[in-house]
């Protein structure tokens, strides 16, 4: 009779126990379910600031901009053309206008232009097409462009000199290489076309002054435009009744002058003149 009282003790005891472990797996099921709505709730919380105002932006995947769309707005904001073509385009007007293909080396330019809109170089490409083409009053307008846009630019007042001289405009080409000298010093072109147009006029003196300069540059900078300078400096001579002087350079160059009919009357006259003198 004890022994079975004993065992009905033993029973109820790991009834007991068995209950009891039951009893805490549910509560430590509740808690972690507990700590897991919180931690929800804190992190939907965290899109809100104090005042309850929604601070999360909510902006959909196709809207979200990529690195490589940033970088193009800001390209476009700050003036930059992607893929620019205009240094391919200007390089084949160029090659254009150095193969004598100057209407299509000016439509190449132009375009050029509409990315570079205050590219001198282009303005003055353009006018020396047009000059080389002989089109000397769109030559003109495009220079005067160009001397408008940098009136430090050389090259407008060398051409526009060339341009004003061949219209017989010689006060207005005076006024382009007096600029043109004023600018570089050094640069034999404006000596040389102040030279040009007062022997044009028939002022020879002047004319010496500033070919003399001219050829020293010429010279200086072994160029080939020392034969023209040459002729026109001889002829200067000849008409100032300086006939060795003339006739030292115009006999320098006569060889390249060959089909030149006033130059070979003029040497003629030059070798007459000093057999008398000896």
């Amino acid at each position: 009779m004890e022994m079975k009282q004993n065992i009905q003790k033993i029973l109820y005891i790991i009834i007991l126990l068995f209950a009891s472990s039951c009893i805490s797996e549910e509560i430590k099921d509740e808690s972690e379910t507990e700590e897991t709505i919180s931690a929800d709730e804190s992190t939907e919380n965290s899109s809100y600031d104090n005042s309850g105002v929604n601070l999360s932006l909510n902006i959909p995947d196709d809207e979200i901009t990529s690195d490589s769309t940033v970088t193009e707005v800001k390209n476009q904001d700050e003036g930059i053309i992607e893929d620019d073509p205009s240094p391919s385009i200007y390089e084949n007007a160029v090659y254009m206008m150095y193969n004598g293909r100057y209407e299509e080396a000016i439509n190449l330019l132009k375009e050029y232009l509409q990315y570079h809109p205050e590219s001198t170089e282009a303005m003055n490409a353009i006018g020396y097409s047009y000059y080389r083409g002989g089109d000397n009053t769109n030559a003109e307008t495009w220079f005067k462009h160009s001397n408008e846009t940098d009136s430090s630019n050389p090259e407008p007042y060398k051409y526009l000199g060339k341009i004003y001289t061949e219209a017989n405009k010689y006060q207005s080409a005076i006024d382009m290489y007096s600029s043109l000298v004023e600018i570089e010093e050094e640069n034999p072109e404006g000596y040389f076309g102040l030279g040009l147009v007062y022997n044009k006029v028939n002022m020879y003196e002047d004319s010496l002054n500033f070919m003399d300069t001219a050829i020293q540059y010429y010279l200086k900078n072994n160029s080939e435009e020392t034969i023209e300078a040459y002729y026109l400096q001889g002829l200067n001579y000849y008409y100032t009744g300086q006939t060795e002087k003339a006739f030292s350079y115009l006999s320098a160059i006569e060889d390249y002058y060959l089909e030149d009919s006033e130059l070979r009357m003029i040497l003629i006259d030059i070798r007459e003149q000093l057999k008398r003198k000896n």
